[in-house]
């Protein structure tokens, strides 16, 4: 319903075949992207040091977890300034981000020497991160937060397994059995009112690419894909179906986008 500025001249047709021109419209001058500036005119990105980023909206604010090689902080666009919610984490570390009930969350593996938890859950509360939960007694390598419903859902992977925790008052508790599988860049996500992952598994002797609902207190395969593991996983929602980027790096495939009906087909 809306004009994509393709335009489709046909040159020539017979009963058999059609020969057409296809030509796209340039949008490169037509200022379609703005820049996120603060009313001053100045943004926190100059002189930020991030080696990666993730972002998490609320409304119609957005939250930007810069990771930085030996710390992590957080800034907040409201949609007329950035606000700088200051270090999430100040030693070497892997992050994440997630908001639930308009408050936001960062899980924290933190490798720092003399660290005083694995891992650690903090939330942003009168100005400052405060540590609500930990995990101890492994280093995540790919911490992730999700919401689902009315929970806060955070995934821990330990060497070849990984399990999914449930933020339960102030205590991450294990929810179902460890996934048997070397996780890669999972993505938390609500399916039919149900917890859900995508991850892409490394395992040498089958690698795979899976999708996972938590659903009667175990865990059920919705998508096992044996062609190869995805190297990275994008979850969106619209209308009755939830939509899955995998992107790979073997195999015969680059991508592959999934839509799963919200029925369950």
């Amino acid at each position: 319903g809306r004009n994509s500025g393709i335009q489709i001249q046909v040159k020539e047709q017979d009963d058999h075949s059609i020969t057409f021109d296809i030509t796209f419209a340039d949008y490169s001058n037509m200022n379609l992207w703005e820049q996120a500036k603060s009313e001053d005119g100045t943004t926190p990105f100059a002189g930020l040091d991030a080696i990666s980023t993730r972002t998490v909206t609320d409304s119609d604010q957005l939250y930007v977890l810069a990771q930085g090689t030996r710390s992590a902080k957080v800034e907040k666009y409201d949609g007329k300034n950035w606000i700088d919610l200051g270090e999430c984490a100040s030693t070497l570390s892997t992050t994440s981000i997630a908001v639930l009930n308009h408050e936001v969350y960062a899980l924290i593996a933190d490798y720092g020497s003399g660290a005083a938890h694995n891992n650690v859950l903090k939330k942003y509360t009168n100005g400052q991160w405060k540590e609500i939960a930990h995990v101890d007694g492994f280093n995540s390598n790919t911490p992730v937060l999700g919401v689902a419903g009315d929970t806060l859902y955070a995934l821990l992977d330990n060497v070849d397994t990984a399990q999914m925790y449930r933020l339960n008052g102030d205590s991450l508790q294990t929810l179902g059995t460890p996934i048997s599988a070397t996780a890669v860049d999972p993505v938390i996500f609500e399916y039919q009112s149900n917890v859900a992952v995508v991850y892409g598994d490394r395992n040498w002797n089958s690698p795979s690419t899976n999708v996972q609902v938590y659903e009667g207190g175990q865990w059920k395969s919705l998508i096992r894909d044996t062609a190869a593991y995805s190297v990275s996983n994008a979850v969106a929602a619209s209308d009755q179906n939830i939509y899955i980027l995998n992107t790979y790096n073997s195999g015969d495939k680059l991508a592959k986008l999934r839509a799963v009906d919200l029925n369950g087909t």
